[in-house]
C-alpha cells in the first residue's frame, strides 16, 4: 500500500473510529491494580484545583493592598501568596511520586494480563498474522497507557473547577467572555480529537510493517542468526531490508504529521483570533476597573486559555489512550483462550490415583479414528482421515516425506491442538472431553528447535515437571541416561551451572541442547506417552543409533511416538506409520513395510544408497 493510500486509510478510519467506550473499562483495571496511588493522586489533583481558586483571591486582594484600597492587608495577603505558592511547590514531588508509583503498579499488572492471556491463546491463535499485531500494539503501551490514562483523566477533573474558577472571574469584566473561549476550545479540541485518531490509525495499519522490521533487525543483531548473516554475506541486503520498511512506515507517520500540525495550526490560529477579538471587545466595552479586578481578569484570562488549550490536548491524548484500551481489551476479552492450562504440579498433584502402576506407565491404548485437521486460514486438510491404534508401550515411528503431516500429527497427541474431525480415544475417553491441562499433564514432547532457558542446567532439565525427592540427583540420573555427564560434573559447576553465553552462561553444540531437550522429556517421570519431533537431528547418525538403541530403556514403559527423517534407526522401533500427503499409506513392523516394498520401502532404500 503506498503512502498517500496509507494516510487517506488512516484519515477514514481515524474518522470511524469511537473506542472512547473501553476508558472506563480501563480505569476500573488501574484503580483495581493500584488503589493507593490513585487515592493519593487524586487528593492532590484536588488539592491543586483549590489553589488555583485561592490564588485568584489572593491575587485580586494583594492587587488592590497594594494599590492603596486596603494598605494595611497588603503583608497579610503576600504571606498568603507566599504559602500557597510554597504549598504548590510542596505537592510538585509528591504528585510524581504517586504518578510513578501508578505507573509502576499499573503498567505491571497490565503487563501482566496480558502476558497470561497471550500464554492461554490457543495454538491456532499465532497461525494469524492479526494476533501478533494485537499482541505487538498491547505490548508496546502495557506499562504506560493505562497510568497516562488516568493522568489525563485527572487532569479533566482538576481542569474542571479550574475552569470554572477562572471563567467566574473573567465574567466579571464580560459575561459573554468564558462561552467565546469555550467555543474556541470545542473546536480546537474537535481538531485534535482527529488527530489522534489519525495517529492511533496509522500505527494500526503499519504494526505489520513495523513487526517486520524489528524482525529484521533481530537477524541483524542477535547471536542466533550472526553466524548465517555473515557467512552468506547478508549483511548489506537485511540492513537494506530493514531501512525500507522502517522508512516506508516513518515516511507515511512524518506526512501524517505534517498534515496535523498544519490543521494544528489553523485550529491555533482560530482559536488566537477568538481570543484577540474577546479582548479587543473588552476594551471597548469596559476600560475601566479596579487594580484588583484588572489583574484578577487578566490572570484569569490567560490561565482559562492554558488550561482549555491543555483540554483540548487531552482530547487527542484520550483517543490515543481509547485506542489501546480497546486493543487490550480485544486481546484479553476478544480472543478465544484454551480449555484448560498445566497447573503447576507439585508431588502430591500428580497421578493422584489408586493405580498401582509406576508413574508414567502407559495408560492404554491411543487409538486415531478419522482423524482430520485444517490449518486456519487454508483450503486442504494437512491431515486427513487417519486411523490407527498405538498400544500402551509401544514405540512407534512416525516417517513420511516433508509436508505429510507428521508434526501436525505429534501436535494433536500433545494437546497443542484438536482434531477439526474425528478423534483421538485413550482409555475409552475422547481427549476431546478433557481439559487440555489434563492432557498435557499426561505427556511430554521433545523438538526439534528445543528450548534454549538461560538458566541453570538443572533449570532446564527440569523445567515445568513435579518436584520430588532431590533434583539434582533426579537431574544427574537422566543426564547419564542421554549421555551428558559432564553437565552435572562439579568441576563445571555441577547441576546450577548457568547456561546461556548471552546472559553470562555457557554454550553448548546443537547436538547436546537436543540431548537436554531429550533429558527434559524424560525428566517427567509423570508423563504416559512422549512424542519425539525430531529430536537426534543434530546428532551425528553414530550417537544417533546409540541413542536409539537405548530407547526402550529410556522410554522406560511408556508410549513413545518418533517422528524421524533418518530411518535407518526406526529398525528398532515395535511398529511404523507412514503419512503421505496427509493421509495413513502404510503401517507395521519396520521388517514387514520393507518386504512390502511401499513408500517406506522406497525412501529406506533412497538413504541407504548414500551408505553404500
Amino acid at each position: 500500500m503506498g503512502g498517500d493510500a496509507v494516510l487517506e486509510s488512516a484519515a477514514a478510519l481515524g474518522q470511524r473510529a469511537s473506542p472512547l467506550r473501553d476508558l472506563p473499562w480501563l480505569m476500573r483495571h488501574v484503580a483495581r491494580a493500584a488503589p493507593v496511588p490513585l487515592t493519593a493522586w487524586a487528593l492532590l489533583t484536588g488539592l491543586r484545583a483549590a489553589q488555583v481558586a485561592a490564588n485568584l483571591f489572593a491575587i485580586h486582594g494583594a492587587v488592590n493592598a497594594l494599590a492603596g484600597t486596603r494598605p494595611a492587608q497588603a503583608g497579610a495577603w503576600l504571606v498568603a501568596l507566599a504559602v500557597i505558592f510554597a504549598a504548590g511547590r510542596l505537592a510538585d514531588p509528591l504528585e510524581a511520586y504517586a504518578r510513578e508509583a501508578l505507573r509502576i503498579a499499573a503498567g505491571g499488572h497490565l503487563q501482566n494480563l496480558a502476558q497470561e492471556k497471550t500464554l492461554r491463546l490457543p495454538l491456532e491463535a499465532f497461525d494469524s498474522e492479526q494476533t501478533h499485531d494485537l499482541i505487538r500494539r498491547v505490548a508496546e503501551g502495557a506499562d504506560s497507557r493505562g497510568p497516562e490514562l488516568v493522568g489525563e483523566s485527572l487532569k479533566l477533573l482538576r481542569t474542571l473547577p479550574e475552569t470554572v474558577a477562572y471563567a467566574a472571574a473573567a465574567a466579571l469584566i464580560a459575561s459573554w467572555l468564558p462561552a467565546a473561549l469555550a467555543v474556541a476550545t470545542a473546536l480546537l479540541c474537535w481538531q485534535l480529537m482527529r488527530s489522534g485518531a489519525r495517529v492511533r490509525a496509522l500505527e494500526t495499519l503499519r504494526t505489520r510493517d513495523r513487526r517486520l522490521a524489528d524482525y529484521y533487525a533481530d537477524l541483524l543483531t542477535t547471536r542466533q542468526h550472526a553466524a548465517e548473516v555473515r557467512l552468506f554475506g547478508l549483511r548489506a541486503e537485511l540492513l537494506t531490508r530493514w531501512r525500507n520498511g522502517l522508512s516506508s512506515y516513518m515516511g507515511d507517520r512524518a506526512r501524517l504529521l505534517l498534515r496535523n500540525a498544519i490543521a494544528g495550526a489553523a485550529s491555533n490560529a482560530g482559536f488566537t483570533a477568538v481570543l484577540a477579538g474577546s479582548l479587543l471587545a473588552v476594551v471597548v466595552v469596559r476600560h475601566r476597573v479596579d487594580p484588583g479586578s484588572a489583574a484578577l481578569v487578566l490572570t484569569a484570562i490567560g490561565g482559562l486559555v492554558n488550561t482549555l488549550a491543555g483540554l483540548a490536548f487531552s482530547g487527542r491524548e484520550f483517543v490515543q489512550h481509547a485506542g489501546y484500551a480497546r486493543d487490550l481489551r480485544g486481546l484479553l476479552d476478544g480472543l478465544p483462550v484454551e480449555d484448560g492450562t498445566p497447573a503447576a504440579r507439585t508431588t502430591s498433584d500428580v497421578r493422584a490415583t489408586t493405580d498401582t502402576r509406576a508413574p508414567g506407565a502407559a495408560r492404554g491404548a491411543i487409538r486415531l479414528e478419522d482423524v482430520c485437521y485444517r490449518y486456519p486460514g487454508t483450503s486442504a486438510d494437512a491431515l486427513a482421515g487417519v486411523s490407527a491404534e498405538i498400544g500402551a508401550g509401544e514405540i512407534v515411528a512416525l516417517v513420511g516425506p516433508n509436508g505429510a503431516g507428521k508434526s501436525t500429527l505429534a501436535a494433536l497427541l500433545l494437546g497443542l491442538r484438536r482434531p477439526t474431525a474425528g478423534r483421538i480415544v485413550m482409555d475409552g475417553t475422547d481427549l476431546a472431553q478433557l481439559p487440555l491441562a489434563d492432557i498435557r499433564d499426561r505427556c511430554a514432547g521433545v523438538f526439534q528447535q528445543p528450548l534454549r532457558l538461560p538458566a541453570s542446567v538443572r533449570e532446564n532439565v527440569a523445567a515445568g515437571a513435579a518436584a520430588g525427592g532431590d533434583p539434582a540427583t533426579a537431574v544427574r540420573r537422566v543426564l547419564e541416561l542421554v549421555d551428558l555427564p559432564d553437565l552435572a560434573a562439579p568441576a563445571g559447576g555441577g547441576t546450577e551451572r548457568l547456561l546461556g553465553p548471552e546472559f553470562g552462561g555457557t554454550d553448548l553444540s546443537g547436538g547436546q541442547w537436543q540431548r537436554l531437550s531429550i533429558a527434559r522429556g524424560l525428566f517427567r517421570s509423570e508423563a504416559e506417552w512422549i512424542v519425539f519431533d525430531e529430536p537426534t537431528a543434530a546428532l551425528d547418525p553414530l550417537a544417533e543409533l546409540a541413542l536409539f538403541e537405548r530407547f526402550a530403556s529410556l522410554a522406560a514403559g511408556r508410549t513413545a511416538i518418533l517422528i524421524s527423517h533418518r530411518l535407518g534407526p526406526t529398525r528398532l522401533a515395535d511398529r511404523v506409520l507412514v503419512l503421505d500427503r496427509g493421509r495413513l499409506v502404510e503401517q507395521g513392523p519396520p521388517q514387514q513395510l520393507l518386504a512390502a516394498g511401499g513408500l517406506f520401502a522406497r525412501m529406506f532404500e533412497s538413504q541407504a544408497e548414500w551408505y553404500r
